[in-house]
């Protein structure tokens, strides 16, 4: 899950068109960081979600590779954006949900990295979260 940071401030500042614009720059950016294997989709607002697939079969070495990709997306995000002729900044922050055996369907998936990502802005934004189970009752809860 990324989800964008402040981007309420670029809505306020340049309105609906100038954050449409932005979001179709975000698209572009995280496009350009993942395989040709992987998926970016906008899920909603200003949040995008990446599909990475074809990853190691050891699951050391998977996290390893989403890491590098994440890493990669967020220095992308993280350059400032020319909207109405001026830079802008918008960063983003992560977080990532592993799918493995135990995991039946998306939506859990889909709620893990949530809560990854709610944790990620819970550490200061701009960061990477890994899912772990403490984060079902841990700060992400405490999101409203």
């Amino acid at each position: 899950f990324v989800d964008l940071d402040d981007f309420k401030n670029i809505n306020d500042r340049f309105g609906h068109q100038g954050g449409d614009l932005l979001l179709q720059q975000v698209a572009g950016r995280l496009s350009g960081c993942v395989r040709q294997t992987d998926t970016v989709a906008r899920f909603g607002g200003d949040e995008f979600v990446i599909m990475l697939e074809e990853l190691d079969i050891d699951s050391e070495t998977a996290l390893r590779e989403a890491r590098v990709i994440a890493e990669k997306a967020l220095d992308s995000l993280n350059a400032p954006y020319p909207i109405a002729g001026q830079s802008h900044p918008c960063g983003a922050s992560i977080g990532i949900a592993m799918f493995g055996e135990s995991t039946e369907s998306v939506e859990p998936l889909l709620k893990q990295a949530d809560l990854s990502m709610y944790a990620s802005k819970h550490a200061g934004k701009g960061q990477i979260r890994f899912y772990d189970h403490g984060m079902e009752i841990g700060p992400a809860d405490e999101r409203a």
